[in-house]
């Protein structure tokens, strides 16, 4: 029987389009050569969290609004592993690999709370999916996003 990490996790592949454009620019190694290149990317990082982690909350209210008992940690488990799939480390950083599915649990908790801090536990469904669509932030003055 398939788990609500690992249908959530499936659901999310099927909308990762809205941000791939995002994760793979973060993902090449030759974009981080600069400091330039370098102050971009730790915003693109943000972004692509604030992506994954309201992906997440909408892939479970639109595609798996049936399953019953779907909990935080779960999504954060999903997430975790999603990320732990897409984001490779390469060269000095490889060895990341072994943790980065705890790393990227702990980095998703934050996001969490900081997009808790702003927006309070009830977030407006409806201008996250505009924002989405648009390709807007929906979310202004956090830390991690700029």
């Amino acid at each position: 029987m398939e788990t609500n990490v690992e249908r959530i996790k499936l659901e999310l592949k099927n909308v990762e389009t809205q941000f791939k454009g995002l994760r793979d620019s973060i993902d090449n190694a030759e974009e981080w050569n600069s400091l330039a290149q370098i102050i971009t990317n730790i915003k693109n990082v943000g972004k692509f969290l604030q992506d994954v982690v309201i992906s997440v909350e909408l892939v479970c209210l639109d595609a798996l609004s049936d399953v019953e008992g779907i909990k935080s940690e779960d999504k954060r488990r999903a997430a975790a592993k999603y990320l732990d799939e897409v984001i490779k480390f390469k060269g000095w950083s490889k060895p990341i690999e072994l943790i980065d599915e705890k790393i990227f649990d702990i980095v998703l908790s934050i996001t969490v709370y900081f997009i808790n801090e702003k927006l309070g536990h009830e977030w407006n469904v409806d201008k996250i999916r505009t924002s989405l669509e648009k390709r807007t932030s929906f979310i202004k003055d956090l830390p991690l996003i700029a």
